[in-house]
C-alpha cells in the first residue's frame, strides 16, 4: 500500500488516502472483481480487456457517461523500418508502394495497437491527425502503378513472439500482392528498438520517445532515414513543433524511410464508483494521484 504523502503541499490533487497494490492475481479475477466492485482499476493486456471484448463493447463508448474503458496509447510507434541505403528499398517507389499496401488495421490487431500511418505518437507535441496512406482497405491499385512491373525480394527481420510471427505472415500476405517475395529472419526476444539489423531489407520495431521532442524521436525511429535537427534546432519551441509536423508528413508523401502502423495501446478499466481521471502527456496510465472515488 502506498499512502498519501503528509509532507506533500505542491498543487497536485489530493483526494485519495492511498492506494493498494495487488500482485499475482490471475487476469481474469482481477477484471471481475473490477466489474464487482472489490477492486477498482486494471491496467493489462488480456482477453478479457481486448478491443473486441465484452467490457470493451460494454463500457468503452467514446462520450458515454458510463464509460469506464479505454485505451491509453502510449508514447510509441510500431513500423517497417526500411533499408533506404542498400537492396531494392533504395527506390523511394517501392517504400511508397508498400506503404500503400499494407493493412494497417490488421497489422494493429496482432499487437493491440491503434491503426496509424504518422511516425510521431498523437500525443508528442507536433503530431498531426491526418493521414497520407491508408487506415482502411489498403490502396493495391495505387501501390502496383508504383511498382512498374518489378519483382524484388526482401529480407524481413521480426522477433520470435506470436504477435510478432503473426504480423510477418500479415506483411508476406500484403506484399505478395505487389508480387515481392518476402523472406523472413528472426531476432531473438520481443519487438523491441533496434531499427537496423545486419543483411535485413524491412526491420519490425517499437520505438518509444525518450522525451517529448519530435524531432528527436524520429531520429530514433527512422535511424538515417531521419530527418537533419540542425535548421529546425535554431527554431524556437512553437515554430520547431510545426515545422517537425511539416516535415514529418512531407517525408512521408515523397520519402518514406518507414511505414508506421500502430501505436501501441494499454487497456484500461475503472469500477464504477472511481472518477476524477487525468492523463498526462507522454503518460501510458491514468494519474493514479488524480483519482477521487464517487
Amino acid at each position: 500500500m502506498i499512502r498519501r504523502n503528509p509532507n506533500y503541499h505542491g498543487p497536485r490533487p489530493r483526494t485519495l488516502d492511498g492506494v493498494v497494490f495487488r500482485e499475482e492475481v490471475p487476469f481474469a479475477t482481477t477484471v471481475a472483481h473490477v466489474e464487482t466492485g472489490k477492486a477498482d482499476y486494471v491496467a493489462e493486456a488480456g482477453p478479457a480487456l481486448l478491443p473486441g471484448s465484452a467490457v470493451a463493447a460494454r463500457f468503452g463508448a467514446a462520450g458515454s457517461a458510463t464509460r469506464r474503458y479505454f485505451r491509453t496509447a502510449m508514447p510509441a510507434t510500431d513500423e517497417l523500418v526500411f533499408n533506404t541505403e542498400h537492396g531494392p528499398l533504395r527506390d523511394v517507389r517501392v517504400r511508397r508502394a508498400i506503404n500503400f499496401a499494407l493493412d494497417r488495421p490488421a497489422l494493429a490487431a496482432a499487437f493491440g495497437d491503434a491503426a496509424t500511418d504518422r511516425y510521431l505518437p498523437p500525443m508528442m507535441p507536433g503530431a498531426r491527425d491526418d493521414h497520407v496512406y491508408p487506415l482502411g482497405k489498403p490502396d493495391v491499385t495505387r501501390a502496383r502503378s508504383l511498382m512498374h512491373g518489378r519483382r524484388p525480394t526482401v529480407v524481413l527481420a521480426v522477433c520470435g513472439e506470436p504477435s510478432c510471427l503473426h504480423a510477418g505472415q500479415l506483411i508476406a500476405r500484403d506484399l505478395r500482392r505487389l508480387r515481392i517475395h518476402v523472406k523472413e529472419t528472426r531476432y531473438a526476444g520481443d519487438i523491441d528498438a533496434r531499427t537496423r539489423r545486419a543483411r535485413t531489407d524491412i526491420v519490425l520495431a517499437r520505438v518509444f520517445a525518450r522525451y517529448p521532442d519530435p524531432l528527436a524521436f524520429m531520429n530514433r525511429a527512422l535511424g538515417p532515414g531521419a530527418p537533419t535537427r540542425n535548421r529546425l534546432g535554431r527554431l524556437d519551441r512553437a515554430h520547431r513543433l510545426a515545422a517537425a509536423g511539416r516535415l514529418e508528413t512531407r517525408r512521408l508523401r515523397n520519402d518514406p524511410p518507414a511505414a508506421a502502423f500502430g501505436t501501441p495501446t494499454v487497456p484500461e478499466y475503472f469500477s464504477a464508483r472511481v472518477g476524477c481521471k487525468q492523463w498526462t502527456a507522454l503518460e501510458s496510465a491514468v494519474d493514479l494521484t488524480a483519482l477521487c472515488l464517487h
